[in-house]
């Protein structure tokens, strides 16, 4: 195990025991182009470790893009969030807007996302 590894293990561990579980809900649609009907297929619900961050410069500089009401929350590794899913936030869903891979080498440790309503 090299050093990146374990960097990966203690993020996970520490956002396990110090985060809360994130729900991420990704969506498969199907697009039919003869009828041109898109239809929803399937829904996965997956729910990594991890915290909400508080604004800041730093935060700024990495999501350029960001709005005053943006949230910014850090997540584990197990699983890589896309753009298209939605993060459960306050019984509504909110849109990943931009994702950042904390990644020291080749193996992403943990991801910063910005998120919006």
């Amino acid at each position: 195990m090299n050093i990146y590894e374990r960097a990966a293990e203690t993020v996970l561990r520490l956002l396990v025991q110090f985060g809360t579980p994130i729900e991420i809900r990704r969506t498969e649609s199907t697009f039919d182009t003869i009828t041109g009907i898109s239809s929803i297929s399937n829904t996965q619900t997956f729910t990594p470790s991890g915290v909400f961050l508080k604004r800041s410069s730093e935060l700024l500089k990495e999501f350029s893009s960001a709005e005053d009401a943006d949230i910014f929350i850090l997540i584990d590794a197990s699983v890589k969030p896309k753009h298209t899913d939605k993060i459960a936030i306050d019984g509504g869903e909110c849109a990943i807007i931009s994702i950042v891979e904390v990644k020291p080498t080749d193996v992403p440790i943990a991801y910063k996302l910005m998120v919006r309503k």
